[in-house]
Protein backbone atom coordinates (compact mmCIF):
# COMPACT_ATOMS: atom_id res chain seq x y z
CA UNK A 1 0.00 0.00 0.00
CA UNK A 2 2.83 1.93 -0.21
CA UNK A 3 4.33 3.93 -3.32
CA UNK A 4 8.21 5.55 -3.74
CA UNK A 5 9.42 7.38 -6.15
CA UNK A 6 12.75 8.95 -6.61
CA UNK A 7 12.12 12.33 -8.71
CA UNK A 8 14.69 13.75 -10.83
CA UNK A 9 15.08 16.90 -8.54
CA UNK A 10 13.76 18.45 -4.92
CA UNK A 11 11.19 20.64 -6.64
CA UNK A 12 9.45 17.98 -8.65
CA UNK A 13 9.40 15.59 -5.38
CA UNK A 14 8.05 18.12 -3.41
CA UNK A 15 5.16 19.08 -5.79
CA UNK A 16 4.84 15.14 -6.69
CA UNK A 17 3.83 14.91 -2.89
CA UNK A 18 1.01 17.84 -3.08
CA UNK A 19 -0.26 16.47 -6.35
CA UNK A 20 -0.76 13.06 -4.86
CA UNK A 21 -2.00 15.09 -1.05
CA UNK A 22 -4.70 16.61 -3.75
CA UNK A 23 -5.69 13.23 -5.12
CA UNK A 24 -6.24 11.92 -1.83
CA UNK A 25 -2.92 9.87 -0.83
CA UNK A 26 -1.03 10.72 2.07
CA UNK A 27 2.07 12.45 1.02
CA UNK A 28 5.33 12.57 2.66
CA UNK A 29 8.40 14.27 0.16
CA UNK A 30 12.05 13.49 1.96
CA UNK A 31 15.77 15.40 1.85
CA UNK A 32 18.39 17.07 3.55
CA UNK A 33 20.03 20.58 3.76
CA UNK A 34 20.15 22.37 0.82
CA UNK A 35 17.40 20.02 -0.85
CA UNK A 36 15.06 21.46 1.34
CA UNK A 37 15.84 25.16 0.70
CA UNK A 38 14.68 24.57 -3.21
CA UNK A 39 11.37 22.93 -1.85
CA UNK A 40 10.53 26.34 -0.12
CA UNK A 41 8.46 27.94 -2.66
CA UNK A 42 6.17 24.41 -2.86
CA UNK A 43 5.79 24.56 0.88
CA UNK A 44 4.59 28.09 0.40
CA UNK A 45 2.11 26.63 -2.05
CA UNK A 46 1.30 24.27 0.81
CA UNK A 47 0.21 26.46 3.19
CA UNK A 48 -1.55 28.81 1.09
CA UNK A 49 -3.58 26.06 -0.39
CA UNK A 50 -4.21 23.97 2.84
CA UNK A 51 -2.76 20.67 1.61
CA UNK A 52 -1.06 18.31 3.74
CA UNK A 53 2.27 17.22 3.19
CA UNK A 54 4.88 16.05 5.51
CA UNK A 55 8.60 16.93 5.03
CA UNK A 56 11.21 15.07 6.25
CA UNK A 57 14.48 16.89 6.60
CA UNK A 58 17.75 14.70 7.60
CA UNK A 59 19.54 17.03 8.75
CA UNK A 60 23.72 17.09 7.87
CA UNK A 61 26.33 20.06 7.99
CA UNK A 62 26.34 22.81 6.47
CA UNK A 63 26.52 25.65 5.42
CA UNK A 64 25.54 24.59 1.88
CA UNK A 65 26.41 21.02 0.86
CA UNK A 66 28.90 21.15 3.36
CA UNK A 67 30.28 18.00 5.00
CA UNK A 68 27.30 15.47 3.16
CA UNK A 69 28.54 12.77 4.74
CA UNK A 70 28.26 13.63 8.61
CA UNK A 71 25.44 14.98 10.77
CA UNK A 72 24.21 18.08 12.32
CA UNK A 73 21.14 19.14 13.98
CA UNK A 74 21.13 23.00 12.63
CA UNK A 75 18.25 23.41 10.08
CA UNK A 76 15.48 24.23 12.76
CA UNK A 77 15.53 27.99 12.08
CA UNK A 78 15.62 27.01 8.12
CA UNK A 79 12.36 24.73 8.47
CA UNK A 80 10.79 27.51 11.05
CA UNK A 81 11.11 29.95 8.28
CA UNK A 82 10.49 28.43 4.90
CA UNK A 83 8.35 29.88 2.72
CA UNK A 84 7.07 33.38 2.11
CA UNK A 85 4.89 35.10 4.15
CA UNK A 86 3.38 33.60 7.70
CA UNK A 87 1.08 30.44 7.75
CA UNK A 88 0.73 27.61 10.40
CA UNK A 89 2.99 24.59 10.35
CA UNK A 90 3.70 21.94 12.72
CA UNK A 91 7.41 21.01 13.42
CA UNK A 92 8.52 17.33 14.97
CA UNK A 93 12.14 16.19 15.91
CA UNK A 94 12.08 12.00 16.71
CA UNK A 95 14.98 11.10 18.97
CA UNK A 96 15.10 7.14 18.78
CA UNK A 97 14.08 4.70 15.80
CA UNK A 98 11.38 4.34 17.72
CA UNK A 99 10.48 7.35 18.08
CA UNK A 100 11.02 8.36 14.08
CA UNK A 101 8.49 5.67 13.39
CA UNK A 102 5.77 6.74 15.24
CA UNK A 103 6.44 10.36 14.87
CA UNK A 104 6.34 9.67 10.78
CA UNK A 105 2.82 7.96 11.09
CA UNK A 106 1.95 10.91 13.23
CA UNK A 107 2.95 13.46 11.60
CA UNK A 108 0.98 12.42 8.36
CA UNK A 109 -1.99 12.58 10.32
CA UNK A 110 -1.26 15.99 11.74
CA UNK A 111 -1.06 17.12 8.12
CA UNK A 112 -4.14 15.84 7.41
CA UNK A 113 -6.06 17.06 10.56
CA UNK A 114 -4.81 20.31 10.30
CA UNK A 115 -4.40 20.57 6.26
CA UNK A 116 -1.14 22.67 7.13
CA UNK A 117 2.57 21.64 6.62
CA UNK A 118 4.43 19.18 8.77
CA UNK A 119 8.32 18.96 9.21
CA UNK A 120 9.94 15.69 10.41
CA UNK A 121 13.56 16.84 11.62
CA UNK A 122 16.13 14.28 12.15
CA UNK A 123 19.72 13.79 11.22
CA UNK A 124 22.09 11.74 9.15
CA UNK A 125 22.82 9.75 11.83
CA UNK A 126 19.54 8.88 12.99
CA UNK A 127 18.16 8.16 9.67
CA UNK A 128 20.86 5.99 8.32
CA UNK A 129 21.08 3.67 11.44
CA UNK A 130 19.54 0.34 12.47
CA UNK A 131 17.00 -0.01 14.79
CA UNK A 132 15.09 -2.95 16.64
CA UNK A 133 11.49 -2.09 17.34
CA UNK A 134 9.10 -2.76 20.20
CA UNK A 135 5.37 -2.39 20.00
CA UNK A 136 6.02 1.03 18.48
CA UNK A 137 3.23 -0.02 15.37
CA UNK A 138 0.42 -0.94 18.01
CA UNK A 139 0.27 2.58 18.73
CA UNK A 140 -0.24 3.95 15.77
CA UNK A 141 -3.57 5.00 14.09
CA UNK A 142 -4.78 6.48 10.79
CA UNK A 143 -6.72 9.91 11.13
CA UNK A 144 -7.54 11.41 7.89
CA UNK A 145 -9.62 15.06 9.11
CA UNK A 146 -12.05 16.52 7.23
CA UNK A 147 -11.97 14.60 4.55
CA UNK A 148 -15.16 14.26 2.47
CA UNK A 149 -15.36 11.59 0.19
CA UNK A 150 -19.45 12.11 0.09
CA UNK A 151 -20.32 16.16 -0.53
CA UNK A 152 -24.20 16.89 -1.10
CA UNK A 153 -25.10 17.81 -4.87
CA UNK A 154 -23.97 21.16 -5.84
CA UNK A 155 -26.31 23.59 -7.92
CA UNK A 156 -25.31 25.05 -11.29
CA UNK A 157 -22.23 27.52 -11.35
CA UNK A 158 -21.53 26.37 -7.50
CA UNK A 159 -18.12 25.61 -5.75
CA UNK A 160 -17.40 23.23 -2.54
CA UNK A 161 -16.78 25.70 0.17
CA UNK A 162 -13.58 23.97 0.30
CA UNK A 163 -11.65 27.10 2.17
CA UNK A 164 -15.31 27.69 4.62
CA UNK A 165 -15.01 29.59 7.62
CA UNK A 166 -15.24 27.14 10.23
CA UNK A 167 -15.29 27.02 14.41
CA UNK A 168 -12.26 25.02 14.66
CA UNK A 169 -10.70 26.92 12.13
CA UNK A 170 -10.02 23.60 9.06
CA UNK A 171 -12.11 23.23 6.27
CA UNK A 172 -13.90 20.44 4.74
CA UNK A 173 -11.72 18.99 1.98
CA UNK A 174 -12.63 17.06 -0.87
CA UNK A 175 -10.46 15.09 -3.40
CA UNK A 176 -10.74 14.61 -7.41
CA UNK A 177 -13.68 12.11 -8.31
CA UNK A 178 -16.18 13.22 -5.28
CA UNK A 179 -19.78 14.10 -6.96
CA UNK A 180 -20.82 17.53 -5.41
CA UNK A 181 -16.57 18.47 -4.23
CA UNK A 182 -16.05 20.49 -7.31
CA UNK A 183 -13.77 23.47 -6.58
CA UNK A 184 -10.78 25.53 -7.59
CA UNK A 185 -7.32 24.47 -6.15
CA UNK A 186 -5.55 27.15 -6.04
CA UNK A 187 -1.74 28.92 -4.82
CA UNK A 188 -3.34 32.72 -4.34
CA UNK A 189 -5.68 34.21 -1.64
CA UNK A 190 -9.20 32.74 -1.63
CA UNK A 191 -12.48 33.28 -0.87
CA UNK A 192 -14.89 30.42 1.13
CA UNK A 193 -15.53 29.00 -2.67
CA UNK A 194 -12.32 28.66 -3.75
CA UNK A 195 -12.15 31.41 -6.11
CA UNK A 196 -9.19 33.86 -6.21
CA UNK A 197 -9.36 37.31 -4.41
CA UNK A 198 -7.38 40.86 -4.07
CA UNK A 199 -9.51 42.15 -1.44
CA UNK A 200 -6.96 43.04 1.11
Amino acid sequence: GVVVLQGEDEIACANMAVGASFAGARAMVGTSGGGFALMTETVSMVGMSETPVVFFIAQRVGPSTGMPTWTEQGDLFQVLGAGQGEFPRIIVAPGTGEEAVYWAAEALNLAEEFQVPVFLLSDKFLSESDHTYGNVFDKIEIRRGKLVLDAPALPPHQRFPRYAYTEDGISPRTIPGVKGGEHVATSYTHREDSFTSEDF
